[in-house]
């Protein structure tokens, strides 16, 4: 059978490799933090002996750092909280992963992930019995006030990609219209060295380049040569006496940790001072209830105290854990391509590994020497 069919065979013995691999390193080593997030997409499934095209929902589950793809999960009875939840407790005992050491929980901050009663964080930290470190992803939240203000100017979206009003139409293509004489605005805006532009993704990069010309009252042909790329609704854009002052205030909690829900935070969203000339005025401390984070847990009391009290001040190491999931947006992107060829979870989910699996080995393929020379 093999030799009539050799590539779809080699195919197949390599996606079992690979999730043999995946499975042997589950049990091994348990998963230090858990990102996810996902979308509706048209699904190829069998039905009756046929193939057809439905709408499923899908969450892809990423573990940081390193982009480590662990799987992904369908959604059928619904996209709400406590589904998305059970659908990730069930993929865990399914593949008997290891929670012990989850200590970091990522996402965007959307109402049914961040719900303080019922969101699936909530879920998550319920099942497992204590607090998590929450990241939620701060490109979402730094874009979301700029979506907000085009809504606000432009009117409503015309589908996931583009918009209904006269602002809105022109974006799509305004990377191909003249640059036309405008006045300067004068802006404090942050000078960057090379290597923190760089850690930018693409589209803070654009957007930190289109932001100097409006400052200085010209723009070079290097700026406006560069393209946005395609429109997304998705996609918006210490010293020593500081870090005493945050072990103080870790010491502070841990005296006032109170007893509710075993030792469970709720992130209800207090009441805000709108009238707040500061950022840290914004919230009413003395009546707001301050907890730990999850991540300094591990340091001993005792230890906490020496800190505080000894001349040198010793560094303190974290494992760093991304604030955002641009890794996550893209293994979303992959399982929506995925969906519509491949029929069957376990059958995507090897097709998606050998796909990162050739991407690592394999990072650009433009022309046969990249392929010897990888080989």
């Amino acid at each position: 059978m093999c030799k009539n069919n050799i590539v779809p065979c080699c195919q197949t013995l390599e996606v079992l490799s690979l999730l043999e691999v995946w499975h042997e390193y589950i049990k091994g080593e348990p998963i230090k933090s858990l990102y996810f997030d996902g979308r509706k997409d048209e699904t190829v499934q069998q039905i009756s002996g046929h193939r057809k095209l439905t709408s499923q929902a899908h969450v892809a589950l990423i573990e940081e750092p390193g982009n480590k793809y662990i799987g992904h999960i369908s959604l059928t009875a619904g996209e709400g909280a406590k589904e998305i939840a059970q659908g990730i407790i069930k993929f865990t005992k399914t593949y008997n992963m290891s929670l012990q050491n989850l200590s970091v929980i990522g996402y965007d901050g959307t109402n049914v992930n961040t719900g303080w009663k019922d969101g699936v964080i909530r879920l998550l930290e319920t099942y497992v019995g204590r607090p998590l470190q929450w990241n939620i992803c701060m490109l979402h939240t730094n874009e979301l006030p700029r979506r907000h203000l085009i809504l606000e100017m432009d009117g409503c979206t015309k589908g996931p990609y583009s918009y209904s009003g006269a602002i809105g139409l022109l974006l799509k293509d305004c990377e191909k219209t003249p640059v036309v004489k405008f006045d300067q605005i004068d802006c404090t805006l942050q000078p960057l060295d090379l290597k923190d532009i760089k850690k930018l993704t693409t589209d803070q990069q654009y957007l930190y380049r289109i932001c100097l010309p409006i400052r200085d009252g010209s723009c070079s042909s290097r700026v406006t040569d560069n393209s946005p790329g395609k429109l997304s609704h998705a996609q918006w854009l210490t010293p020593q006496t500081k870090t005493l002052k945050r072990i103080k205030r870790i010491l502070a909690a841990r005296d006032k940790k109170t007893k509710n829900s075993g030792g469970l935070r709720f992130f209800k969203l207090p009441k805000l001072n709108f009238e707040a000339a500061d950022y840290i005025d914004l919230i009413d401390w003395s009546n707001s209830v301050v907890t730990e984070p999850p991540l300094t847990m591990h340091i001993k009391y005792k230890g906490l105290r020496e800190m505080c009290k000894g001349e040198q001040f010793p560094v303190l190491t974290f494992e760093e854990f991304s604030c955002h999931t641009q890794s996550v947006e893209r293994c979303v992107k992959l399982i929506s391509e995925v969906a519509m060829n491949v029929c069957g979870e376990t059958a995507r989910d090897g097709y998606i590994r050998a796909k990162f699996q050739v991407s690592k080995e394999l990072p650009t393929f433009d022309n046969k020497g990249q392929y010897y020379s990888n080989t």
